[in-house]
């Protein structure tokens, strides 16, 4: 196998053994940390959705993202969520949530009578 296959396959795999430790730590109430949680970026504005495996998943606009600019729209898998929705985890790690989006009105559907 070339270098290049090698070191990739490497840090997927020393990836993948860090999320396991991740969520081990989150299954046994370790994390997140306050550190954890102060490193992370927020999403406002979010709302919960499925992911196209129809496990859970989040949409919102993230702000201090190291890597997206802040008012970009976001979408992640959860693999973990703070009971009392103050933190997500995800693929990339955590996110603070903030202000839920604003639930939109439910508007009935007008049926036409039968002739």
């Amino acid at each position: 196998m070339p270098r290049n296959e090698t070191d990739s396959l490497n840090r997927l795999a020393a990836n993948l053994r860090n999320l396991a430790q991740d969520l081990d730590d989150i299954a046994a109430g370790a994390r997140p940390t306050a550190n954890d949680l102060a490193a992370a970026p927020i999403l406002i504005d979010w709302e919960p959705r499925l992911a196209p495996t129809q496990g859970p998943a989040i949409r919102g606009v993230v702000v201090g993202h190291p890597t997206i600019s802040d008012g970009a729209p976001l979408r992640a898998e959860i693999l973990a969520a703070d009971p009392d929705l103050g933190w997500i985890f995800s693929w990339a790690g955590y996110y603070r949530l903030g202000a839920e989006a604003a639930a939109q009105p439910v508007v009935p559907v007008r049926r036409r009578a039968s002739a």
